[in-house]
């Protein structure tokens, strides 16, 4: 089918993506005829082994009034996209959702990755990743893995309607062929398969701290040149937590860097959503 070709190929020509793959398809579903993507099944083939047998729901199913993009909790004015609303859920992608917290503090790079940005009755939506410095329109349905109390079992956002979280994860997924191809990575290189951009620099710590004010002013250098920043901790398990608070072998996002009264001071987020 046409459809089924244009889910597969993901939609990686310059023809305008909505026009090309999300339109043909809402003209042939809509409510009590939802789409399936074929290319992406809601089956095991899709999930780790760990997760097999898991039930999945519908956006509809999970949410009240499911949207993209809700509302912000803090001020009416405020911009939704919040990375304190992005939590981690039973798959091993603290590493992509480091780097999801990280473009939401610049809400414009999430909100560029959507094609569609309205909920939909066909339950189809398209997502542009980069892959290999190419831009990859995927279209995915909002079918997701569920816990049995209705919540999904990946990635999600604190803010219960809210689907950019969990289709940006479901897309990432898809553009590698699996939620378990996606287990396991790197801050920087999520970050360019999110906003196309080219990868940085990486500092050790080990080494790097060896001179602390040199360490501080590459630091400050880069917050001012623009760039955005994720860390991760030595190799370990995440029952493994340091004297610091810090989880071993973990991703973080840093949101901030900046020094007042005299102390140095990193703001990291933990994808768990805790801290």
């Amino acid at each position: 089918r046409e459809e089924e070709a244009a889910a597969t190929r993901g939609g990686d020509g310059g023809a305008d993506p909505m026009e090309s793959l999300v339109k043909p398809i809402l003209a042939r579903h809509g409510a009590g005829c939802e789409w399936e993507d074929v290319a992406f099944p809601a089956a095991d083939a899709s999930l780790p082994a760990s997760a097999h047998g898991a039930k999945w729901q519908r956006a509809r199913q999970l949410c009240l009034a499911p949207v993209v993009f809700g509302r912000s909790s803090k001020a009416a004015d405020a911009d939704a996209i919040d990375p304190s609303d992005i939590s981690q859920g039973a798959l091993g992608t603290c590493y992509f959702l480091s780097a999801l917290s990280v473009a939401a503090t610049r809400p414009q790079l999430i909100r560029s990755c959507f094609v569609t940005t309205e909920p939909n009755e066909a339950g189809c939506y398209c997502v542009r990743l980069f892959r290999d410095g190419r831009p990859r329109h995927i279209l995915v349905d909002d079918q997701l893995p569920a816990h049995g109390h209705g919540r999904p079992l990946f990635a999600a956002s604190k803010q219960r309607d809210e689907l950019w979280v969990s289709l940006l994860e479901k897309a990432y997924a898809k553009l590698f062929s699996s939620y378990a191809a996606i287990e396991g990575g790197h801050v920087d290189e999520a970050l360019v398969d999110l906003t196309g951009g080219v990868g940085g620099e990486n500092l050790s710590l080990a080494e790097e701290g060896r001179d602390p004010d040199r360490l501080w002013s590459r630091l400050t250098g880069f917050v001012h040149a623009g760039y955005l920043l994720g860390a991760g901790s030595p190799a370990g398990t995440d029952t493994d937590v340091s004297a610091e608070g810090i989880v071993q072998g973990h991703a973080y996002s840093c949101l901030r860097v900046a020094e007042e009264e005299g102390h140095r001071l990193l703001q990291l987020r933990n994808p768990w959503g805790r801290t």
